[in-house]
């Protein structure tokens, strides 16, 4: 009985060990954005709010602009970790979102 007792203590504390050393490259990459989670960050007429996904795997955003005090949605997505490319890939869609220019000057559009 105490062998048995040993072996499950040893089985919990091995694995623990192994689960503390153990690091996920997608919540490493995303940590720089903890500052921004939980706050509203505006910009001139509009602003954007940050949320942490699910097991903090990506980072969930919403863009809104202001007009005649009322917020309308016009854009939202997320940035994650891309495990192939070792990278974070943002992936978002958007609809009447003010623009101040179409084509930035050295994007060559074919």
């Amino acid at each position: 009985m105490r062998a048995l007792v040993a072996i499950a203590v040893a089985s919990v504390v091995v694995s623990t060990v192994a689960w503390a050393q153990d690091t996920d490259p997608a919540t490493e990459a995303l940590a720089p954005f903890e500052r921004l989670i939980g706050g509203a960050w505006y910009l001139d007429d509009g602003y954007q709010v940050f949320e942490w996904g699910v097991g903090r795997r990506a980072v969930i955003s919403k863009s809104y602009t202001l007009a005649n005090g009322q917020a309308t949605l016009v854009s939202e997505g997320m940035w994650m970790w891309h495990p192939g490319e070792k990278a974070i890939k943002g992936y978002f869609t958007a609809v009447n979102m003010p623009s101040s220019s179409t084509t930035p000057p050295d994007l060559k559009v074919p």
